[in-house]
């Protein structure tokens, strides 16, 4: 389900693909007087992709024997092929990072980690073609070296824009994943972004989610009391009556008598201009705190999460079907029966769920699916994905 999460991530993104291509020049690395290296490779990676360069001798200077020298001769070039998503409000493409891993090669093949540096590689894209020379200082992850820096060439060549959720701006790592059967997916799928600046992007998103995840499940749960702020004047509305018990609860004609006779003969124009105000300050001084006793807590229902309530509202839904048990929002939904659950409950005739077997993943799939789709629901995922 790992992968179901990154598509729907995308749904109504932008993307834009570039080709980057790294020419290494030199390595400087300096190290401690007990250890030396052997040969030195850097590798650039991202998840589980991973570009290695050839493994070079390093040779310390006549100067400084414990500062030695990884130079190529010719360039050694690498290309990867990044997707940078675009932010659907700011329009500007979003950050991603990559990393140069410096590697140790001993003599019977081990690799040893030396030093590491990421790149954010929004910074280097443009729809024109550039040209970036890099002084990389990488930063130790072993007491065996003091400092390590890479000296490259990186460019950049945009190669298309389109949506994120077509096939051709995900990588062949992305398109592979989807392809796990597996009911627990590894936690890095769920993290695209994975920087401070797309965490606050991320944290507006969910907020934004979770507003409308409440309206949804209040509206079609028949909540009495509902957790949006949109509800505030019908929840006050209710518990008006309470609070306005005949004891000490003066009349609105009272406070116009009052008022009159006070002030002589106004106009009626005047008096209902002046009503709310004298109504408010007559209701400072009542007791609000026997109405809220005698009356039910609505506040409570904000102690469970979007996804508990959501969760709730699909058990409450698919409870009358046969061979449909709701416990999550994952595992529980793999073999469509669920998603056909929710459809037939209110379109009866889109889905005939008497027909339907449990075994019969993706047909079920994909009945729920095209279903949602003649409603206008975008189909993010393929039937085989659920498999």
């Amino acid at each position: 389900m790992g992968s179901v999460w990154k598509r729907l991530q995308r749904v109504n993104k932008r993307a834009a693909k570039f080709q980057f291509t790294v020419s290494y020049h030199q390595i400087t690395v300096e190290t401690t007087s007990k250890w030396k290296p052997n040969r030195l490779s850097i590798i650039w990676t991202r998840r589980s992709r991973r570009v290695y360069s050839e493994a070079l001798p390093w040779e310390p200077t006549m100067k400084d024997p414990l500062r030695g020298l990884v130079v190529w001769p010719v360039p050694e070039n690498k290309e990867i092929s990044v997707t940078l998503f675009k932010d659907p409000r700011t329009q500007e493409l979003e950050d991603k990072d990559w990393t140069f891993v410096l590697e140790d090669v001993a003599t019977n093949g081990k690799r040893r980690q030396l030093a590491v540096a990421n790149i954010n590689m929004r910074k280097y894209a443009s729809v024109e073609s550039t040209q970036h020379q890099l002084m990389v200082n990488l930063k130790p992850t072993t007491k065996k070296i003091n400092l390590a820096t890479l000296e490259c060439t990186l460019s950049c060549v945009f190669l298309r824009e389109g949506k994120a959720t077509d096939e051709d701006m995900q990588s062949m790592a992305s398109l592979m994943s989807t392809n796990n059967n597996s009911d627990i997916a590894p936690l890095d799928d769920f993290d695209e972004e994975d920087d401070e600046g797309s965490l606050k992007h991320s944290l507006h998103e969910v907020s934004d989610l979770t507003n409308q995840l409440d309206m949804l499940t209040n509206s079609l749960s028949g909540s009495e009391f509902a957790s949006t702020p949109m509800s505030v004047a019908s929840l006050r509305e209710e518990l008006t009556p309470l609070a306005g018990d005949e004891k000490g609860f003066p009349q609105i004609s009272d406070v116009n008598v009052l008022h009159s006779e006070d002030s002589g003969p106004c106009p009626t124009s005047f008096i209902e201009n002046q009503q709310p105000k004298n109504v408010r300050l007559m209701l400072q001084p009542l007791n609000l705190k026997e109405a809220e006793e005698s009356q039910p807590q609505p506040a409570k229902l904000q102690d469970s999460t979007p996804g508990q309530d959501l969760l709730e509202w699909c058990k409450d839904v698919t409870k009358d079907y046969p061979g449909v048990k709701v416990t999550n929002l994952t595992t529980s939904w793999r073999n469509g029966l669920a998603f056909c659950a929710v459809i037939h409950h209110f379109r009866p005739d889109l889905v005939e769920f008497d027909s339907l077997t449990a075994h019969d993943v993706k047909g079920n799939c994909k009945k729920a699916f095209d279903a949602g789709e003649a409603l206008g629901i975008p189909r993010v995922i393929e039937p085989a994905d659920m498999d």
